[in-house]
């Protein structure tokens, strides 16, 4: 089933990279983007970036943390009445969905449609679907390594355990013990969030956002995780990508550009524009 979906995913990231307008004559699409040492080399600066974003963080931001934190709080006292309505009102369609959206949020079916991705921007010489994904391989890594940690050092526990939404079981290595966040939302929205970023089209937009937030929905449904794990994961990968991307931006030079030439036998004009 993984290798299927993982083959999906593949195309899933092919139809939606067409509907990409970037073109390679334009100067801010001059960096190579591909997996080399200089890839490697600016995910571990972006790495420790995310890492000390709280340290430079404005009004603005911390603001935005209170209210997702709020979020989270809220839905926190509510994960249990939740999580009873869904196990009550469950059926074999909803189940057979939920299964196989879940599998769009798994690591391995990450990997194969960013890979696939890549493999296109090489046969096409195409820096933005490189890109692209090189983009969403190092949100899913950067945002994986964050609800790696924030699970060992919470340890929540899941809801098929003992169905109590208020056990924690803080350093342990069980998967038991790993709820919060959810892996899986974090994944789907980390990598949503740079597809939509670099793509520019609200089509691309919708389809992602509401693909990812199926995976995450599918998690509580399974059982696997409460609500709020979800919540402030998908919240979480959603802040990751946005970073990265706003790390890998540029400032857009303008689309004319006029130069003028003297010499002895007199002046000449030209006017470029880059679409």
């Amino acid at each position: 089933m993984v290798k299927k979906l993982s083959l999906g995913w593949g195309l899933v990231f092919c139809l939606l990279m067409n509907y990409s307008l970037a073109q390679e004559n334009n100067p801010n699409n001059r960096e190579s983007y591909r997996l080399n040492k200089d890839f490697l080399t600016r995910t571990a600066k972006d790495l420790g970036a995310i890492s000390s974003a709280p340290f430079s963080w404005e009004k603005s931001d911390w603001l935005k943390f209170a209210f997702i934190t709020s979020a989270g709080v809220i839905v926190y006292f509510v994960d249990k009445p939740l999580h009873d309505w869904v196990e009550e009102n469950k059926t074999e369609s909803s189940t057979d969905i939920s299964n196989f959206v879940s599998y769009f949020g798994h690591g391995g079916v990450i990997v194969a449609g960013a890979g696939t991705g890549y493999l296109v921007g090489e046969l096409t010489h195409s820096a933005e679907w490189r890109k692209t994904a090189l983009l969403s391989l190092e949100s899913w890594g950067a945002s994986g390594l964050l609800v790696t940690l924030m699970k060992f050092l919470i340890g929540r526990e899941r809801p098929y355990v003992e169905h109590k939404a208020n056990s924690f079981h803080p350093f342990a290595f069980k998967s038991a013990y790993r709820s919060f966040p959810s892996g899986h939302a974090t994944s789907a929205f980390a990598v949503a969030a740079v597809v939509a970023e670099q793509v520019e089209s609200k089509v691309v937009d919708g389809m992602v956002y509401t693909l990812a937030s199926l995976v995450s929905l599918s998690r509580v449904h399974d059982g696997e995780h409460w609500m709020s794990d979800v919540l402030i994961g998908s919240a979480l990968g959603y802040l990751v990508g946005k970073k990265i991307c706003r790390l890998h931006s540029k400032t857009s030079p303008s689309p004319l550009a006029f130069k003028v030439k003297f010499t002895c036998q007199g002046a000449s004009f030209t006017c470029q524009y880059f679409f």
